[in-house]
């Protein structure tokens, strides 16, 4: 009988690990890697899943599923400037989804790219069915880190007026 497990998650690595080291083809390798910082994400570990997500972009820079869970990462993790070149690949590529959009919005912003933010919210919410929240919130903070008080301070009041009046906390 085989010894008893009692450290799963360790164990999975090790051997993961010690397989891609037998394996020379790149998109095993890759995915290999991607194993190994969902586990390291399923552990808690996000900062220790970030290098392994990382090598598996570069080994197959074409998986959109690896980005994502590389941005997720990241973003725990504080690595902004590496997430907001992921998320612009993503964009550029096509291969984006809803909220990681809102996202990029936010981070151009923060960055002080106002024109690209903008138009990276204006085409969200042309694609997204209804008005959400966010979009307000957002539009709001863009124009005010663009030193345009006024139509912050627009947004703004139609958020509380009109989009959360009851909400004691805005």
């Amino acid at each position: 009988l085989e010894d008893k497990i009692y450290m799963p998650r360790q164990d999975g690595i090790r051997y993961l690990l010690k397989a891609a080291e037998s394996i020379s083809e790149k998109e095993i390798q890759a995915d290999i890697q991607h194993k190994v910082g969902d586990i390291y994400v399923w552990a808690g570990s996000n900062k220790q899943a970030y290098p392994y997500y990382a090598r598996s972009v570069e080994l197959a820079p074409g998986n959109a599923n690896t980005r994502l869970q590389l941005v997720d990462a990241g973003v725990a993790i504080y690595k902004n400037k590496a997430t907001l070149e992921q998320l612009n690949y993503l964009y550029d590529s096509g291969q984006i989804n809803f909220p990681k959009r809102m996202l990029l919005a936010e981070m151009t912003m923060y960055a002080g790219q106002f024109g690209q933010s903008k138009k990276i919210l204006d085409e969200a919410r042309q694609k997204h069915p209804y008005n959400l929240d966010e979009f307000t919130v957002l539009s709001g903070r863009l124009n005010l880190l663009a030193n345009k008080p006024d139509e912050a301070i627009a947004a703004y009041k139609k958020y509380v007026t009109e989009i959360k009046p009851d909400d004691a906390d805005s």
